[in-house]
């Protein structure tokens, strides 16, 4: 779970959103990091199936408005060559949240 601005949001339910309604997302892993403001933002870490396209967090976020409540629109995006793994259809979430270190 996601706590952010006192709600709570499931990263499965943004996942399946970025996935049935962003075109060309080939996978999509949703975590949270810590934000002064929020407690925590929602981050959506991505691969595309064109690796020359360009999707920003604006992109995504004006694209999922009215499918996902305010909260769970992300706040931070990074497309990625691949999504790290742990093991066998095991997301490396700690490699994920890493990713977005630096990220304005």
């Amino acid at each position: 779970m996601i706590n952010t601005g006192g709600l709570k949001i499931t990263p499965g339910v943004v996942e399946d959103a970025i996935s049935r309604h962003m075109p060309g997302v080939l996978e999509v892993i949703v975590v949270g990091r810590p934000d002064d403001d929020w407690g925590e933002i929602v981050c959506a870490a991505i691969t595309l199936a064109d690796p020359t396209r360009h999707v920003t967090v604006g992109d995504m976020r004006d694209r999922l408005r009215g499918i996902l409540p305010d909260a769970a629109l992300p706040r931070r995006a990074i497309v990625l060559d691949v999504i790290p793994m742990r093991g066998p259809g095991r997301p490396d979430k700690a490699a994920i949240r890493h990713a977005f270190d630096g990220l304005g």
